[in-house]
């Protein structure tokens, strides 16, 4: 394969590695031939549909007694139940000119800004919310393809790979099954991408003494920590530790003693710099998981045998993890990055096993290690955050490594075909004769496979990368051919044409993996409303609902946010430990007996809708199948797809109550689950209070109304008889405050959950309002940081300029 000089790979391990070639035609056509991919990948957008799951929304009620489209792929649900609503919530909220910190609709109260996924300060979304959602959606699924392959793209350029090198890498990482099924996901698509761009940054800075390459290096950290799912980010971290240390003890950088030591002070500065940068984002999250429990068990990662690897690595070929036939396996377990990137891969283990190549095998051997658990890796699982997290996500690692293969191999084949021609041959041939082996038993396989549906499905996986295999390998050794045919300008023509055929055959693979597997639907079907939810809309109020399972889940947790309802359920990877406790006294799907696994307890979906705890919290309104009898109080208040019951006897969203009375929290629990406690009697506190004054009379104690209720604060009118105290059944939270008639008072925690305060004679307005207790500590972190980023990057350069005096033309004194 004939190449110009320019495009000649540096050995990485010499001294000129890493510095890249110039940039040129053929990096253009890569460039557009990844463009091109992700053109492909996305089709549908152009056609006017939108990359989101909201068919899914059909498997639940309402929707599930509606008409509907069939279901494309059920894994991909979060799309719709998590990150949907999470946007739409965002978008409402800064149109009602609010910053989204709290989400009075979940979980009967929520710190929206300690959603670790929200992408609320990503500076993306800021330019996406003045679009309409549709739109906004699929320009963010596109650019997440384009960021990934141009990222790998640029990085692999810089480690002196080939253009053509370089864009395997790129299809590889871009095009990965990982991705590709997160799409739909932004959470991780967001995310995924921004890996090569943190390496080739990092890089730069640890090369130079340049600040302002320090300063971007930690400007992209801070990027990704913000762009979604934090897993991502700590597998990036790891792999930037890994890569800045390899890279200073190797002799590409050539530093010994101190100059080591200060590569990797830089290097642990940038990194430190990008997390700081992200300390707004990152500290609401660790606030709340403070305040948390997620799981009390551990994720086991060796729970499967190590043959299921291949089911990883080769979808539907050896198994799937999904009963149903078409499904496959979700991103977090597809590790596919294409027939020919793999085969790649493996050739530069066996042609250029430099110590890079062995960098890369290592931390790909490492995701292997964590996710089956093998020797010391299986205690993986103890460090700190690990316990909930799934183990096979860290495959991003091996996604990421044998992309960069690709690209070395692809060099390391295109030297040994051009120089000794016959070792090239033998190194196909074998490597050919491997991969015949492995799709081979594929075939024997299937021929078990009982299912017959499942069984053409796996037939057609195996026949598709045999064809696949087989044309890349052939081409690959007619590229050999004309690298010493004929003239060199004619063979590198040839080549050329051969390399082109090469990336649409990885292309072609690519882009038929999952064609059928991601739900593309029309810009109306975005938001999926029925008449039942529309009623509710319209008369619910401050009142709030609760879906019973009743045949199965109605108004599944998180649906509630597009349309503006209030709720008890809510989803999401954290919640207080406060609400499942509370839950917990009277619902047996709540606490330690259900935590058996990372996903136990994500999910609140309170269903004892006749307790005293439900009226407590203001649950209103019960959504059922229309089989579904409550019996007193409730009456029917409304009946089409599914049957809406009224509880008229639920307490009121604000309350006065006469007395207090100090209880330990777990009396308070007991106390509320006392037959015929009445919560009107007395409000439960934990704490004394700051007046000792009490109010034993009866009668009337006057009222309270709600004057204005938004996200982040809400403003009452209390018109006091006697002293009293006022509950507002909320859950309460660190970071709310409350004035009366303008005097900061002190917020207590009544019923073990919600806000009170205590109010005097007369009339008063009451403003409850909320502030996250660590916003403004790391903002201060977060701005400072960014504002030295800026003076690195614009600023110092502005100083310099001014300090330079133009230079003039010598004169004569008169």
């Amino acid at each position: 394969m004939s190449q110009s000089a320019s495009d000649v790979p540096v050995e990485v391990n010499s001294p000129m590695a890493g510095l890249g070639s110039r940039f040129g035609p053929a990096d253009i056509a890569s460039l557009a031939t990844i463009w091109l991919f992700a053109c492909l990948l996305c089709l549908p957008i152009f056609t006017g549909k939108v990359p989101v799951p909201s068919d899914t929304l059909a498997l639940w009620g309402p929707w599930s007694q509606l008409p509907h489209e069939p279901i494309t792929n059920p894994n991909l649900a979060d799309g719709a139940l998590l990150y949907l609503p999470s946007t739409v919530f965002a978008r409402n909220a800064l149109n009602a000119s609010e910053w989204p910190m709290w989400d009075p609709y979940s979980f009967g109260g929520f710190p929206y800004s300690a959603n670790s996924q929200s992408q609320l300060y990503y500076p993306l979304t800021w330019i996406l919310w003045l679009l309409p959602l549709s739109g906004a959606i699929q320009i963010l699924t596109f650019f997440n393809v384009l960021l990934a392959g141009f990222g790998m793209y640029f990085f692999a350029r810089y480690q002196a790979i080939s253009p053509v090198g370089a864009l395997f890498s790129g299809l590889a990482f871009a095009g990965s099954g990982m991705l590709q099924l997160a799409l739909e996901i932004p959470g991780v698509a967001s995310v995924y991408g921004w890996l090569p761009w943190m390496l080739l940054a990092m890089d730069k800075a640890l090369r130079s003494s340049n600040l302002r390459w320090s300063a971007v290096a930690a400007l992209v950290c801070g990027l990704q920590v913000v762009a979604g799912h934090l897993q991502w980010v700590l597998y990036s971290y790891l792999v930037l530790g890994c890569w800045v240390l390899w890279r200073v003890i190797s002799p590409v950088v050539g530093v010994r003693g101190k100059e080591s030591v200060v590569l990797l002070l830089r290097g642990a500065i940038i990194a430190a710099g990008g997390l700081a940068l992200a300390a707004i984002h990152l500290s609401p999250f660790l606030e709340l998981a403070s305040l948390a429990e997620r799981t009390g068990g551990r994720v086991s990662s060796n729970s499967w045998p190590l043959s299921y690897l291949l089911r990883l690595l080769a979808p539907e070929y050896f198994g799937s993890a999904t009963p149903s036939v078409g499904i496959p396996l979700i991103f977090n377990d597809l590790w596919y990055v294409g027939v020919l990137p793999t085969f790649l891969a493996a050739v530069a283990l066996i042609l250029r096993p430099s110590k890079v190549v062995w960098f890369w095998l290592a931390l790909a051997l490492l995701a292997v290690a964590v996710t089956f658990g093998l020797g010391p890796f299986l205690y993986a699982r103890w460090l700190p955050g690990m316990s909930s997290l799934l183990p096979m996500r860290i495959g991003y690692i091996l996604i990421f490594s044998v992309a960069m293969l690709a690209g070395l191999g692809f060099d390391a084949l295109t030297r040994v075909l051009s120089q000794a021609r016959r070792r090239g041959y033998i190194v196909l041939a074998s490597l050919l004769l491997f991969f015949a082996v492995v799709l081979a038993s594929a075939w024997v396989a299937l021929l078990a496979e009982p299912e017959p549906a499942l069984k053409a499905l796996k037939e057609g996986q195996v026949l598709r990368s045999v064809g696949i295999l087989f044309a890349a390998v052939a081409l690959l050794a007619i590229a050999g051919a004309f690298s010493l045919a004929g003239t060199e300008r004619g063979a590198a023509l040839k080549s050329q044409a051969v390399n082109s055929l090469l990336g649409l055959v990885v292309i072609l693979d690519l882009v038929t993996l999952v064609p059928t597997y991601n739900s593309w639907v029309k810009p109306d079907d975005v938001l999926l409303s029925s008449p039942a939810l529309d009623w509710l809309r319209a008369r619910s109020g401050y009142e709030r609902v609760m879906g019973v399972d009743s045949p199965g889940p109605i108004l599944n947790p998180n649906t509630q946010l597009l349309f503006d309802i209030q709720s008890v359920a809510g989803y999401d990877s954290l919640h207080t430990r406060r609400l499942e406790e509370y839950w917990g006294v009277v619902d047996q799907s709540f606490g330690a007996a259900r935590r058996v696994g990372p996903y136990s307890n994500v999910f609140v979906r309170p269903q004892v809708y006749t307790s005293t705890l439900a009226s407590l919290m203001n649950v209103r309104y019960v959504l059922a199948g229309n089989s579904f009898a409550p019996g007193l109080p409730f009456s029917v208040a409304f009946r089409d797809e599914i049957t809406i019951f009224e509880n008229p006897s639920a307490m009121p969203r604000a309350f006065l109550v006469g007395k207090a009375e100090i209880l330990p929290a777990a009396g308070i629990l007991r106390q509320l689950v006392e037959p015929g406690f009445d919560p009107r009697s007395a409000v439960l506190l934990e704490e004394s209070p700051l007046s000792n004054e009490s109010n034993e009379a009866e009668g009337n104690l006057g009222t309270v109304t709600i004057t204005a209720y938004r996200r982040n604060s809400v403003e009452l009118e209390a018109v006091v008889d006697r002293s009293a105290w006022l509950v507002l059944t909320d859950q309460n939270y660190p970071g709310w405050s409350v004035t009366v008639d303008g005097r900061a008072e002190k917020v207590y925690t009544a019923y073990y959950l919600f806000r009170a305060v205590h109010l005097g004679p007369g009339r008063h307005w009451i403003i409850f309002s909320f502030l996250p207790t660590s916003m403004l500590p790391s903002g201060v972190i977060s701005s400072t940081t960014m504002l030295l980023i800026v003076y690195v990057l614009v600023g110092g350069s502005l100083i310099r300029r001014r300090k330079v005096r133009p230079q003039g033309t010598a004169g004569t004194e008169g």
